[in-house]
């Protein structure tokens, strides 16, 4: 595993939408790799966005994260919602066995995957979400 990911990461300050994209297909197969990888794009978002909350737009197309892992993908990805999400405020989209994963992280912490077929379908939903901050959760 490299920390040289090709990554795109925009950010719309009017929707207050990230939006995070690979050109090259990333592998996330084991702990020491997602956690690297969680650690360079939570950089970066806190670099483009500064301290304020915001929505994440994730095209899982070719962030490939195995599902073996899910269970640190969910303690990840619900630590990074508490600080820098607004509440439910992301969308996943895509087709690769990534959405495996989203999906047992999620029935693992009772929580929605918030997995859909296009970006469009995603977007739409995160322009439908209220902007407020999540409930703390343990």
């Amino acid at each position: 595993m490299t920390d040289n990911y090709d990554m795109t990461i925009e950010f719309d300050a009017d929707t207050r939408i990230v939006s995070i994209s690979a050109s090259e297909k990333i592998f996330l197969l084991d702990d020491e790799d997602l956690t690297t990888y969680w650690e360079h794009m939570t950089a970066e978002i806190s670099r483009v966005v500064g301290k304020e909350r915001c929505f994440l737009l994730i095209n899982l197309k070719k962030i490939i994260i195995d599902p073996k892992i899910s269970s640190t993908y969910g303690k990840l990805a619900r630590k990074f919602c508490q600080e820098y999400l607004y509440k439910n405020g992301v969308a996943r989209y895509g087709f690769e066995v990534t959405r495996l994963t989203v999906l047992r992280a999620s029935l693992e912490s009772e929580s929605s995957p918030s997995l859909f077929n296009s970006m469009q379908e995603a977007i739409k939903f995160l322009n439908s979400l209220p902007r407020i901050e999540p409930e703390f959760v343990s």
